[in-house]
């Protein structure tokens, strides 16, 4: 029975009873005050002979005789019980009168709370191990963190309660989605230090009605008549296992960075060119277990080039035509000349952590390879792209993550063509690996990398992370590797969780100078907005 009727019940049992047991009395003191007699059970006993010795073996009747009460005792009981209920009337007055005055507020229990016993006898365990970690980023990362805490987390904290709380989201929802939430349109925005910012729209569509697990996406950028992007991508889930997709990119952009190759490259010497590309590819996806998967991608790619196509006075950067002719910084990167790629790549990953929200502990071990050559000069012209990574993450309490991880990153040429330079091994646009640097910073024929990583949540669409690396980029095969060319890479950031295709960033990150040449902070990048997953 369920207790909420169990209790109904039982207090509908209690007011009958009390009503009846009420009655009774007042038909006896009734009956008491008319005159009339009170008949009270006597006990029989039977009479079994002559010498009036009871036989135990057979009752002796006794003749019933009624018990006359004297009507004056009668009335002055009477009296007495309807004097207790007026008394009681009176208390309970009172007592409901004293609760209306206190604004029916529980009084005070007159008991003091028992002291929870010390059953084992043992002392109180001190601090985990967990609990000690925590302290390690807390006090390295304290004056960030008081940034982080009280001028971007606690304010966006409070408006992202806000919002839940008057149903923000769930009119904003309503507003940018249709067919019952099933396909949306929604603005974007992204700014990047050091280049153009750009704003555009983010359509999906997921049609069910259409073909079952089919997920269609369509992004668009603007930043300006010279900065355009658009990106069409249809996927398909095969299975819970596996998928497929097609995505075709393309992109008119005039700001991208270019400082030379190698270990030492400088920011003093950064330059600008404009760069147009057309990207068709196939992705096929397998997820056999946990968050392990296998990934292979296959496309043809078209690049072109300019080195004159960016106005350097705007940012002070000159272009990489004037950089070559008139600085003598370097020569064009190989590849310049521009050209069309057929490329493949291959990823297995294993990695035994199970999807959120269970415990983020675990091993992920990763290895890549990639072929690509040149459709116009498919024998000279061709490069082979291989690494892997290997990493442990430790779960301290709540997705409180420690993530220790090292890289290693390589592209070697395969025919008598030198590769081209995009195609090479680059380091920096990734919000975790060296961080501090933009895109295309760091280029070389190889790199080596290693990160500490703290990941928490902050909202439950929102984590925060801090990082150190260090690492840097190096000639082929690491020939020209030590320790004292290593870059540090630091900082922090705020990243959106449940969408691969569409995330929210915030990131501030640094970069330094190579150990060799002091480690000064050299680079700084801070990233606001929504970036492009697919």
């Amino acid at each position: 029975m369920k207790p909420a009727l169990f209790n109904l019940r039982l207090a509908a049992l209690l007011a009958a009873s009390t009503a009846l047991f009420a009655i009774s009395t007042s038909a006896a003191a009734q009956d008491a005050d008319d005159g009339g007699e009170i008949p009270l059970p006597v006990e029989t006993v039977e009479d079994s002979g002559a010498d009036g010795d009871p036989d135990p073996e057979e009752p002796i009747p006794v003749e019933e005789a009624p018990v006359e009460v004297d009507e004056d005792q009668a009335e002055l009981r009477t009296g007495d019980d309807e004097a207790a209920d007026d008394e009681d009337d009176e208390a309970e007055d009172e007592a409901e009168e004293g609760e209306a005055e206190e604004g029916d507020e529980p009084t005070e229990p007159t008991i003091a709370r028992r002291e929870l016993p010390d059953y084992d006898g043992r002392a109180e365990p001190g601090p985990d191990a967990g609990e000690v970690l925590l302290w390690v980023p807390r006090i390295l990362f304290f004056p960030i963190h008081l940034v982080f805490e009280y001028v971007i987390r606690q304010p966006l904290g409070w408006f992202l309660t806000t919002a839940e709380r008057e149903n923000w989201t769930a009119l904003l929802i309503d507003f940018f989605t249709f067919e019952e939430r099933r396909a949306g349109l929604v603005p974007t925005a992204f700014f990047d230090f050091g280049f153009q910012p750009s704003v555009g729209l983010f359509f999906w569509h997921n049609a069910p009605d259409v073909l079952e697990g089919n997920f269609f996406r369509v992004s668009a950028a603007f930043g300006g008549i010279d900065w355009l992007r658009g990106t069409i991508s249809d996927r398909l889930r095969l299975s819970e296992e596996t998928e497929l997709g097609l995505t075709f990119d393309a992109l008119h952009r005039p700001d991208f960075v270019y400082q030379g190759t190698g270990y030492d490259s400088e920011r003093s010497q950064r330059s600008r060119y404009r760069r147009d590309y057309l990207e068709g590819r196939l992705d096929f996806r397998f997820m056999p277990w946990r968050e392990s998967e296998v990934r292979f991608r296959a496309g043809v790619i078209w690049n072109q080039f300019a080195p004159d196509g960016y106005n350097w006075g705007r940012r002070g950067d000159p272009t990489l035509q004037q950089a070559v002719d008139d600085q003598g910084w370097y020569e064009l990167p190989p590849g310049f000349e521009g050209y069309t790629a057929y490329r493949q790549r291959l990823d297995v990953v294993i990695d035994t952590r199970e999807p959120r929200p269970a415990a983020g502990h675990g091993v992920r071990v990763e290895a890549y390879t990639g072929l690509g050559f040149d459709l116009n000069e498919p024998v000279e012209n061709r490069w082979i792209q291989y690494g892997g990574a290997i990493g442990g993450f430790l779960d301290v309490g709540a997705n409180r993550i420690f993530g220790l991880y090292g890289l290693a990153r390589f592209a070697d040429p395969l025919g008598t063509a030198p590769v081209p330079w995009l195609e090479q091994v680059n380091l920096g646009g990734d919000p975790m690996i060296m961080s501090g640097f933009i895109q295309n910073q760091l280029v070389d024929r190889s790199a080596l990398v290693a990160t500490l990583e703290y990941r928490y949540p902050v909202w439950v669409w929102l984590d925060g992370s801090l990082h150190f690396s260090v690492g840097n980029v190096f000639e082929e095969r690491l020939s020209n590797f030590h320790v004292e060319r290593l870059r540090m890479s630091f900082g922090f950031g705020l990243r959106s969780i449940g969408d691969r295709d569409q995330s929210f960033n915030i990131l501030l990150a640094f970069g330094s100078e190579p150990f060799d040449q002091g480690a000064q902070v050299s680079s700084v990048r801070l990233l606001v907005g929504s970036q492009q997953g697919f």
